[in-house]
């Protein structure tokens, strides 16, 4: 027996293939001890083992491996290939094809088993197929199992295999988002045991079919793919939908798979992004920046100590271990220079004193008073991690001091969904948060905040919170309580009443999650039947704080889409007013617009998007980029300016 594994990620770069291969030999024997038993006893059957990880780095120099992990081989074909004819699915070409994965002497061919573990979080349809045939047609001989998505959450399975009479069999199953694991996951099993073969979904069966005595049909040389289709979210890879997948020589039982299903499950509840192997399952990444100081927070998948290390340059130079093994962990690096530069690294070491670098990464702390700076705004970045990733770079493109989210982190990350964190967000934005600091405030997806207190370290309760930067101070509000709390005389009313009495800041933002101003078709009543309310009327209730104490910028999300408000004051027509802006295209499944203008937008913009602000003394400046970097609007605030 032998195994690949292929992890797409930039550490394939700096391990040797032998290190590599004895690194997962040794992973795997001590992950099995821990929680994998009975469906890894008979692991001399298993053909070949593939974990999927989307290859997710910032560009050039400021690429670095997400360390913990480990490939043995890349997918480079070889140097001379006859091609083979894709399948086609749906009326579709691939997007993406992994080919040869296996020698043609080892595709099994009297029994085998295909195994998928799938995560489907879009509302676009996409789907992958796997393939064991010929390379002329690859449907005419062989086996294929393929999984496509619908919108509106329908799914469909569906294997077909060739009998050696020439005839096709065909077992398929229907699905919808109420039978997956959390909804978004799905372990896809297809079996034959000689005559007949069976499908299971989540460890029970749902189809089964006889191929007859005879069995399966096979070319001369088969060849096994696996590839993906795509094509309505072309920045998706297959890594993105497939998970991991096993092929075996036999036949496995309904009690390995359910045991199988078990062990995944187990794997995604402790958010478990590499199982076997000691890995951060968030990497090192950055929260509140002040002129003196800066948090770093980290995970690993067991319980480690930690060392952390900093200094003006990479010879850091400056130390602090934390003993106490924890599984999240975060250290607060003090007594800094104002608006210097600054390199790091922290070192998570286990129980079994392996050790595991971060590898040196860089910050710097916040700017002074009088100097200029930018930073960036996105909000709801939710599903898609491939999407966060692409905003990522592009956002990393513009150095900014600081990012800005506005909420629904995740889909729907609370207690029980750890996954939407470590497999989801952090995902997507890992290397981003790895150099520069985030500053979030919690939306409706993470509404319980158990896993957004324990992944963020943040002044005083964390919700809400303040912070100032430069010549601008930031009121961070939770807007999952404002029912109760946004009320005149309601907690968070009266905090912010307070806090902005007492600001002597030049710029006043204030950042939330839920929308008091939308042009959207349908959140707010719908625009196609009636006339929209507009907006969130509980949100609303801090408008008139927003107007009497000088508010400049109002940031939220929830909706995802991008909208820019004139400067609007609902007290008088002062043309110093409030701007509102709508930021939620960070990831989320896309929305639009009602068919009719409203009186307070500006400009309106459907698609996935950041924003760059810049602050310089008494002017702003305002400018929303798409996916692309492409400039979709701009705008500018001058308070040094002479008004009529």
């Amino acid at each position: 027996m032998y195994r690949r594994h292929f992890c797409f990620d930039m550490i394939a770069r700096v391990l040797s293939a032998m290190a590599a291969i004895g690194c997962i030999f040794c992973a795997l024997c001590h992950a099995h001890e821990n929680h994998h038993s009975s469906a890894d006893a008979d692991l001399v059957d298993l053909v070949n083992e593939w974990v999927f990880r989307p290859n997710y780095a910032l560009p050039r120099r400021a690429a670095h491996p997400r360390v913990g992990f480990s490939a043995a081989d890349n997918l480079a074909d070889p140097e001379f290939a006859r091609d083979s004819l894709p399948l086609r699915l749906m009326g579709l070409s691939p997007t993406e094809r992994f080919r040869n994965l296996v020698p043609t002497a080892d595709v099994p061919r009297q029994e085998f088993t295909f195994e998928a573990w799938i995560n489907n979080h879009v509302d676009q349809p996409v789907g992958f197929a796997a393939v064991a045939g010929g390379s002329s047609s690859p449907q005419d001989s062989g086996w294929a199992i393929a999984y496509h998505s619908f919108p509106e959450g329908q799914s469909r399975a569906v294997a077909k295999l060739v009998t050696r009479q020439g005839e096709t069999v065909e077992l398929a199953c229907d699905h919808d988002r109420s039978l997956g694991f959390q909804e978004y996951w799905w372990h896809l099993v297809l079996t034959f045991d000689g005559e007949t073969c069976r499908m299971y979904l989540n460890g029970k069966q749902q189809a089964e079919a006889s191929v007859g005595s005879d069995g399966i049909a096979w070319p001369a040389t088969p060849q096994f793919e696996i590839a993906a289709y795509l094509e309505q979210e072309p920045q998706m890879q297959l890594a993105n939908l497939l998970n991991h997948a096993r092929l075996y020589r036999r036949a496995i039982s309904t009690k390995e798979i359910q045991q199988r299903f078990a062990e995944f499950k187990y794997d995604l509840e402790e958010g478990l992004v590499r199982p076997g192997f000691f890995h951060f399952t968030v990497s090192p990444y950055l929260n509140y920046a002040t002129q003196h100081s800066i948090r770093v927070l980290w995970e690993t998948d067991t319980p480690a100590a930690a060392k952390v290390e900093w200094g003006p340059t990479a010879e850091l130079g400056n130390s602090q271990l934390l003993e106490e093994p924890k599984r999240i962990q975060e250290y607060e690096i003090t007594d800094l220079e104002p608006q210097t530069p600054y390199f790091y690294r922290v070192t998570a070491i286990n129980a079994d004193q392996e050790g595991l670098s971060s590898g040196i990464l860089t910050f710097q702390t916040a700017v002074r008073a009088e100097a200029p700076f930018r930073f960036v705004v996105i909000g709801d970045t939710e599903t898609r991690p491939h999407i966060n990733h692409e905003l990522s770079k592009k956002v990393w493109g513009e150095r900014p001091n600081f990012v800005v989210v506005l909420g629904d982190l995740t889909d729907g990350g609370k207690r029980d969904a750890k996954w939407q964190w470590s497999h989801e967000y952090f995902t997507g934005i890992a290397g981003l948060g790895g150099r520069v600091p985030f500053y979030p405030v919690p939306g409706n997806g993470e509404g319980d905040l158990y896993w957004y207190k324990r992944y963020h370290s943040l002044p005083g309760d964390e919700s809400p919170y303040s912070f100032t930067y430069g010549n601008a101070e930031f009121f961070m509000l939770d807007s999952n309580r404002k029912a109760i709390e946004f009320p005149p005389g309601g907690r968070q009313h009266l905090w912010l009443e307070d806090k902005l009495e007492n600001s002597r800041a030049d710029w006043k933002f204030v950042c939330f999650h839920h929308a008091p101003f939308s042009s959207d078709e349908d959140d707010y009543g719908n625009a196609w039947l009636e006339k929209p309310n507009g907006g969130d009327d509980e949100v609303r209730q801090l408008v008139p704080l927003f107007e009497k104490y000088g508010v400049d910028v109002v940031m939220f999300g929830h909706i995802h889409s991008y909208e820019r408000s004139r400067r609007i004051s609902t007290t008088s027509t002062d043309k110093n007013g409030v701007l509102y802006l709508l930021c939620g295209g960070g990831g989320g499944n896309l929305e639009d617009f009602a068919p009719n203008p409203t009186n307070f937008s500006s400009k309106v913009s459907r698609g996935h998007h950041y924003v760059l602000i810049n602050i310089e003394n008494q002017k702003l400046d305002l400018r929303m980029h798409d996916l692309s970097g492409g400039l979709a609007d701009v705008t500018s605030i001058d308070k040094g300016q002479a008004q009529p």
